[in-house]
């Protein structure tokens, strides 16, 4: 039974009765049987057509083996008395065979319907499997399969009299609302179901039409780049709207709304001004020690070059022990502002080139994450580089010289430039996002790359 119950299994499963996944081909799901004489049993559905007008029993069915090559479809509505419902058909072996039964008009209102799918006469596919066996007082055999699956009884129901037209539940922006944003959605929700009326007028925002979304009770319309602090009238007009009885809201839908006053931003001082406050080290130093990191912090470089200070010990590829050039930005919502890309160098100390690394010589603490310029940790988000250049110190051709490594999201580069030989910028954080405006990334292999989003425009 499609409901698992009846279902038999004997010695590790033939013969056997059972719901399972690729049932004879990986393309149908459902109820499989493999051993018994396909003529002696039935696939049974039962459902309640309760509530419908008419229905479909649509399905999927396939065979192969010892199983009959001829199926036929037989209906019930008392689980007594069947009769057929479909005549023979025939099952081509090892593929998808398509079933559709239309049930009977007095099929319809009914508790309980029965169908059953069952074999007819004896004719097998493959003779060379004979039903030299007994189970539950039936023949088998080792293979006969056969199942029926991706079952869906698809049906009209019974629809009450409507003569109501769709009622306005709700509006988004509400009627008269202020500080609407310039760019959204003009959503009109109702109480059912509803559907667009053909040849209907045209939904206005000040003149200007816009195009319906439409959803099971709501239609929507997208606007943008509306005025700042003006009051607009959005307008849907009569008979736009329908329910599915073909009711009419005969009135039209009228919002006035004023949209936001335009963000302004608050003018502020530098929090540090390199070198006037410090050296570069010293300022990355503040940023990352400062009390309060959801407050944007700002340093200010004057042109000029700058190399951030060695950072403890670091082990190089040739086993020697080096200075570590590495630095690392830790806080979020900082930004580096140079006062010009061209003007404002920024770099670390590696080691000269001594090492042959088997592609010739190279800086000891050439590779990804062993001699980069700067690191931004994950919890650094919203970082912000602009009007200046990072550049690694390892010189061309010495190994992989990693500028930037960038382990953090939302960070952006306007006009600034990455300059160095292999594998200048690597991205790390599984889906972060990234943007990029002007500037210059420089090198071979420029991009190391995890999953991420970077948007760019103008990048050289």
């Amino acid at each position: 039974m499609s409901d698992g119950s009846l279902c038999y299994t004997k010695d590790g499963g033939t013969p056997v009765v059972r719901n399972r996944e690729s049932v004879v081909i990986s393309a149908i799901n459902g109820l499989y049987q493999n051993g018994y004489r396909t003529s002696d049993i039935a696939f049974q559905y039962q459902f309640s057509t309760k509530g419908f007008t008419a229905a479909t029993f649509t399905a999927d069915m396939c065979a192969k083996n010892a199983a009959t090559k001829k199926y036929k479809a037989l209906i019930s509505v008392n689980g007594a008395e069947f009769t057929e419902l479909k005549e023979a058909w025939d099952v081509t072996a090892n593929a998808v065979n398509p079933i559709e039964l239309v049930l009977p008009s007095e099929a319809m209102g009914q508790e309980r319907v029965v169908v059953r799918i069952t074999g007819v006469g004896d004719e097998v596919y493959n003779t060379n499997y004979p039903f030299d066996k007994q189970f539950d007082g039936l023949d088998y055999c080792d293979h006969s399969e056969s199942g029926v699956g991706n079952v869906f009884i698809l049906g009209e129901a019974v629809v009450e009299a409507d003569d109501q037209a769709p009622m306005v539940t709700a509006t988004i922006p509400a009627d008269h609302a202020t500080g609407i944003s310039a760019t959204g959605k003009i959503t009109i929700s109702f109480d059912e179901r509803i559907v667009a009326v053909e040849g209907a007028g045209k939904a206005m925002l000040d003149g200007k039409e816009l195009q319906p979304v439409w959803s099971s009770r709501s239609v929507s319309f997208d606007y943008s780049m509306l005025d700042y602090g003006k009051q607009y009238t959005f307008t849907m007009p009569a008979n736009y709207v329908q329910d599915r009885s073909g009711n009419k809201l005969a009135e039209p839908v009228s919002i006035t709304f004023t949209t936001m006053q335009r963000p302004t931003v608050a003018k502020g001082l530098y929090d540090f001004i390199v070198p006037d406050d410090g050296t570069i080290t010293e300022a990355l130093a503040a940023a990352n020690n400062r009390a309060d990191k959801n407050v944007r912090y700002r340093v200010f470089i004057k042109n000029g070059n700058y190399v951030f200070d060695t950072n403890g010990k670091t082990t190089g590829g040739d086993g020697k022990e080096y200075d570590d050039p590495r630095s690392y930005l830790k806080a979020a919502n900082t930004s580096f502002i140079g006062e010009s890309m061209e003007g404002v160098v920024i770099t670390n100390h590696t080691p000269a080139a001594t090492w042959d690394n088997g592609f010739g010589q190279a800086c000891p603490l050439e590779g990804i994450g062993k001699g980069d310029v700067l690191i931004i940790e994950g919890s650094a988000v919203n970082s912000y580089f602009q009007n200046l250049t990072l550049k690694s110190s390892m010189g061309d051709a010495h190994g992989r010289d990693i500028v930037l490594h960038d382990y953090a999201t939302h960070t952006i580069f306007k006009d600034a430039c990455i300059w160095a030989y292999q594998d200048t910028y690597v991205s790390n954080k599984q889906d972060g996002a990234y943007y990029f405006e002007g500037g210059v990334i420089r090198g071979v292999d420029v991009l190391t790359l995890s999953v991420v989003r970077v948007m760019c425009s103008s990048t050289k």
